[in-house]
């Protein structure tokens, strides 16, 4: 369980499809990613059983295959996490495809103290000479 709950993708593939089927683009959309890393997560999906695929001519549909116990522990992980994000920031998570906004810093900041100076941040300008 742990090697399906490590990817973000993964997890938004699975939560995904518990709408229902739905085919690979539809996915790459639903989960904001890009088409390699849905198609790379969904074949680890598949190896562990956890996904089932058909294909409607050269359309490829991805479903949950519900027959997996392993499947209905990782979708209880899964909506714990989601319902404890949410509950815990009132926004939904990165789980849900959302990502956070960057941290936006005052600007770099240095430390001057004596025992942080180096020959070469002074050499660089770097760190402001000591003046007695």
């Amino acid at each position: 369980m742990d090697r399906i709950l490590t990817s973000l993708v993964r997890q938004r593939i699975l939560l995904a499809l518990q709408g229902g089927e739905m085919n690979v683009n539809e996915l790459v959309r639903r989960v904001n990613s890009t088409y390699i890393h849905v198609s790379r997560n969904l074949t680890i999906l598949k190896a562990e059983g956890l996904i089932e695929d058909r294909h409607l001519g050269a359309v490829r549909m991805i479903s949950l295959n519900r027959e997996n116990e392993k499947l209905q522990a990782v979708l209880k992980a899964l909506n714990l996490l989601r319902n404890a994000a949410v509950g815990k920031t009132g926004k939904s998570s990165r789980i849900l495809g959302r990502r956070p906004l960057p941290q936006i810093s005052a600007g770099p900041t240095r430390n001057t103290s004596p025992s942080s100076t180096s020959v070469r941040g002074k050499e660089a300008g770097l760190v402001p000479a000591h003046t007695p």
